[in-house]
C-alpha cells in the first residue's frame, strides 16, 4: 500500500582518482572545498609500524641430551649394580665365583636390566624429538607474526587506498508508506 523507490550507480575510479585518494591520505595537509588549504591527519605517520618481538623459546636442559640420558640411566645402573654385587657374593657363597657358570649368571643380569636401558634411550630420543618439533613450531610462528607485524600496515594502507575495489557506489531511497 505504498511506493518504495531504490536507485545505485557505481562508477570505477580512475587512476588519477586513485592516486589523488592516496596522496591526499598520506598528507598531513589537504585543500578543503573552498580551496583553503587545512592540517589534517597524515594516515601514513598515524599507523603504527612496531615491530614484532619473538619470545625466546626455552629448550629442554639446552640441549644437553647425553645428561637427560646419563640421568635416566643413573638408577637403571645402581640397580643393575646392587644386583651383580648380589649374584657375586651368591656365586662366592656357593664357591663357584670364577665358574662358567657365575659369568653366566653376571650376563643373564645384564640382559635382564637391557631392556631398561633401550626404554631410557627411547625416551631421550622421544624428548629430543618433541623439543625439537616445539623449537621449530615456535620458530615458524614467530616467523609469521613477524611477518605479519610487517605488513599489516601496508595492508591497511592499501585498504585506506582502494578499499572500494576500485569502484566509487552511491545509493539513494526514499518512498512512502502507509
Amino acid at each position: 500500500m505504498g511506493s518504495q523507490d531504490s536507485k545505485s550507480t557505481s562508477a570505477p575510479v580512475t587512476a588519477a582518482q586513485r592516486l589523488e585518494a592516496y596522496n591526499a591520505g598520506m598528507s598531513s595537509t589537504y585543500t578543503d572545498k573552498t580551496g583553503k588549504v587545512q592540517q589534517g591527519a597524515n594516515l601514513g605517520g598515524d599507523i603504527p609500524t612496531g615491530e614484532y618481538t619473538a619470545p625466546t623459546y626455552e629448550r629442554m636442559g639446552e640441549g644437553d641430551y647425553s645428561r637427560l640420558r646419563d640421568g635416566l640411566n643413573a638408577t637403571t645402573e645402581r640397580q643393575q649394580s646392587l644386583a651383580l654385587r648380589d649374584n657375586d657374593q651368591d656365586a662366592a657363597d656357593r664357591g663357584i665365583f670364577t665358574s662358567l657358570n657365575a659369568m653366566r649368571l653376571r650376563n643373564d643380569t645384564r640382559e635382564a636390566f637391557a631392556p631398561q636401558f633401550a626404554a631410557n634411550d627411547a625416551t631421550t630420543v622421544q624428548m629430543k624429538a618433541q623439543d625439537l618439533a616445539g623449537s621449530n613450531t615456535a620458530a615458524m610462528e614467530n616467523a609469521n607474526r613477524a611477518y605479519e607485524s610487517k605488513w599489516r600496515p601496508a595492508d591497511y594502507k592499501a585498504g585506506l587506498w582502494n578499499g572500494t575495489g576500485g569502484v566509487v557506489s552511491s545509493g539513494t531511497s526514499g518512498g512512502w508508506s502507509i
